[in-house]
């Protein structure tokens, strides 16, 4: 599978829990979205480790910087909602 078809395949995946962070007022839907989010960046990562572009190290730091990265541009969206 080549990278534009694995970016194509996690297309529809990621672009349902981004409109769900909108609407997505409950606790536990925030955490099931942020979950599934986590598991695609799982899976990107694996893809990166399996054709060496990146070592387990890397992914793990980029995974990290990335959740916290969308954890906050939630927190900044919930807030302006709020107004």
């Amino acid at each position: 599978m080549g990278f534009k078809a694995l970016l194509k395949a996690l297309a529809v995946p990621v672009t349902v829990p981004v409109k769900l962070i909108k609407k997505g007022k409950d606790k536990a839907m925030q955490a099931a979205i942020m979950g599934v989010i986590r598991h695609i960046l799982t899976a990107g990562g694996g893809y990166f480790i399996g054709h060496g572009l990146l070592t387990g190290d890397q992914t793990t730091d980029a995974i990290g910087a990335l959740m916290t990265l969308v954890g906050v541009v939630w927190s900044i969206a919930n807030k302006r909602q709020k107004k």
